[in-house]
């Protein structure tokens, strides 16, 4: 039987919303909450996103170190709200991740700034054309929402499709990246990334994790 991985759980707040991030012994980050309403969801939320089986430990023995990558984490998106493009300091735990989530993370987060691909696109790069339904899947649970920018990935209308943060907040994130979406929620065509060039921004780019 797999050993259960030793973890703390970081609670912070961003203006009244609130952030729970999962962090490792080894200082790597797990998982992370969107911004909540109460600090229940949030850590309900950013379990439930975990990939790996986990024992908690109390906050009480949580060490100065761990803290500090709480606060990284709760500063990076914070950052990233104000409109800022933060750098990643600290790590990504990815065990327990599948293989082809890896893949999918992994493209998602080539993808830059101020533009957006579709599902069918991420699925040709990973090399299954079919599979853009499992891409869908894979980004509902990805474990890192904002450092991996999944709401950058739309349907192939270039409306917004689906967010774990809702479409307001899908809305709000691609605004903050410079993304024009019309009233009716459709991305404009001047911010779509091709798979050709998706293909190869992903063969270039380092993975975070």
């Amino acid at each position: 039987m797999k050993a259960l991985v030793q973890c703390f759980v970081y609670v912070g707040k961003i203006g009244d919303k609130y952030i729970a991030v999962l962090i490792d012994e080894k200082e790597r980050v797990v998982s992370l909450s969107l911004p909540r309403g109460s600090e229940g969801v949030a850590v309900d939320e950013a379990k439930s996103l975990a990939p790996i089986e986990l024992s908690f430990k109390f906050r009480s023995e949580m060490d100065p170190f761990i803290r500090r990558v709480g606060r990284e984490v709760v500063e990076f998106i914070m950052s990233y709200l104000k409109g800022e493009e933060p750098k990643l300091t600290f790590k990504l735990n990815s065990d327990g991740l599948s293989s082809f989530t890896r893949k999918v993370l992994s493209v998602v987060s080539s993808i830059p700034r101020g533009f957006v691909t579709c599902y069918g696109c991420v699925a040709k790069v990973v090399g299954n054309q079919k599979a853009s339904r499992a891409v869908g899947n894979a980004l509902a649970r990805n474990p890192w929402p904002i450092i991996i920018p999944c709401h950058r990935v739309v349907r192939g209308d270039l409306t917004l499709g689906g967010y774990r943060g809702g479409l307001e907040l899908k809305r709000k994130l691609l605004r903050i990246e410079g993304v024009a979406v019309t009233p009716t929620g459709r991305v404009l065509p001047a911010h779509f990334l091709r798979t050709e060039l998706l293909s190869e921004l992903s063969q270039g780019s380092r993975k975070a994790f």
